[in-house]
């Protein structure tokens, strides 16, 4: 009789256990399958997920590999000139780096003094010194600086002395003997040198040797 009614009890609890569960398992949401556009979306999202993070890892990778610079041609940014430093500037083609270089100072390119202007350079015009000016050292009438100056000094001589030479120095005798002032004496006006030109003489007479016509000079005897 107990063991009976041992039994229905079990029964009777097992019946209430299944009825709990059966209700409690009705009032849970009935899951909703999900659309195909929001596994599309899902999917699209997660491949754009993933490319994100592949640039991000590229850049990363990219910006810690040293650039294996591909120069350009320099162009000049300053140009240098007799005193001052110039710059010049070219880009690598790939990053874009700039590199800089110093053009050193060209100095002065100078030209020789002449007689006329100082020691000059020939780019920026800058001076140093003075000009040499006109020498003539060896007195022939042409400067020593070979500038082609050919009239230093005054090429003649003066009447005050009796040698027909330059008086300026240069040797040079400026004219012969000569008795330009038909004074009859025969003599060089200049340097008084005698017998500079012939006598002229006339015909003897009786009684008048041969005589010279303009001095009065006479050679011989009368006839």
């Amino acid at each position: 009789m107990d063991e009976k009614n041992l039994n229905e009890n079990t029964i009777e609890q097992e019946v209430l256990e299944n009825e709990v569960v059966t209700e409690q398992s009705s009032q849970e949401p009935t899951p909703t399958p999900k659309s195909p556009k929001s596994k599309k979306a899902i999917l699209i999202g997660a491949i754009a997920l993933v490319a994100i993070v592949a640039v991000i890892a590229l850049v990363l990778i990219l910006g810690n590999r040293e650039c294996e610079h591909q120069w350009g041609e320099y162009s000049i940014v300053t140009d240098a000139n007799c005193v001052a430093e110039g710059l010049k500037e070219r880009k690598c083609a790939e990053c874009g780096e700039t590199e800089s270089e110093v053009i050193a100072a060209l100095g002065h390119d100078w030209a020789n003094a002449t007689c006329t202007l100082p020691q000059t350079c020939k780019s920026c015009g800058e001076t140093v010194g003075e000009a040499l000016g006109h020498k003539d050292t060896n007195f022939d009438h042409v400067c020593d600086n070979e500038c082609g100056k050919n009239d230093m000094g005054e090429h003649s001589d003066s009447a005050t002395d009796t040698d027909h030479v330059c008086d300026y120095g240069c040797g040079a005798v400026l004219e012969t003997c000569l008795d330009k002032e038909n004074d009859g004496d025969h003599k060089c006006d200049v340097c008084m040198k005698e017998e500079i030109t012939s006598h002229s003489y006339a015909d003897a007479t009786c009684e008048v040797p041969s005589t010279c016509t303009e001095c009065s000079a006479t050679s011989g005897d009368p006839l």
